[in-house]
């Protein structure tokens, strides 16, 4: 699987020639715009999951962020997994395992834990979330010093879902009753 992102020149054409070696696609949306593009062109033949990518990093408005690429995505033929950066990654992980919605964490979004500690690895990120018995959005809170604001849903405790490491990553796929990972190592 190669990762295409809706924001660059020529992904349609990328799509195809990826597709035509036999070589799946993975769909970076980074704006509400890039999601608009991707419902007017359609999902091109060969995509195995959409990433919708909230790249604001502030952790009052990522959420929001988040919320307004999925609206805009709408229902598609493929999964759609969502998630933050950097000190936006917190909130929208909280976010989407709420919303029993694919999510992931891990140095490629963050590399700080939810109390603005350096993690030592992607291990460390995935034992913080795990750690953590009450909702994350309370310690975003304390540790920024502000209330934050976005939707609230859900009612599934965050720790009774099923999570697993995937291409060093957690990852969450509320659809499935076993952890998924691509190699030996399974949290959760």
């Amino acid at each position: 699987v190669c990762s295409v992102n809706v924001h660059e020149k020529g992904w349609v054409d990328v799509c195809s020639a990826a597709r035509s070696v036999g070589i799946g696609v993975e769909l970076g949306v980074w704006t509400s715009g890039d999601a608009v593009t991707l419902r007017a062109n359609g999902v091109p033949p060969g995509t195995t999951r959409v990433l919708a990518e909230s790249t604001v990093t502030d952790p009052e408005t990522a959420v929001a962020e988040a919320v307004r690429i999925l609206r805009a995505l709408g229902s598609l033929p493929v999964p759609v997994l969502v998630h933050g950066e950097e000190t936006g990654a917190w909130p929208v992980l909280e976010y989407a395992m709420r919303m029993r919605i694919d999510t992931r964490i891990g140095f490629e979004d963050v590399l700080v834990t939810p109390r603005g500690w350096l993690a030592t690895g992607n291990d460390h990120l995935v034992a913080e979330r795990l750690a953590v018995p009450v909702p994350l959005l309370v310690h975003l809170e304390i540790f920024y010093g502000h209330q934050t604001s976005y939707p609230q849903a859900g009612g599934v405790p965050a720790a009774s879902l099923p999570i697993g490491r995937n291409g060093g990553s957690l990852t969450h796929n509320p659809a499935s009753r076993r952890p998924r990972s691509s190699g030996s190592d399974v949290v959760g």
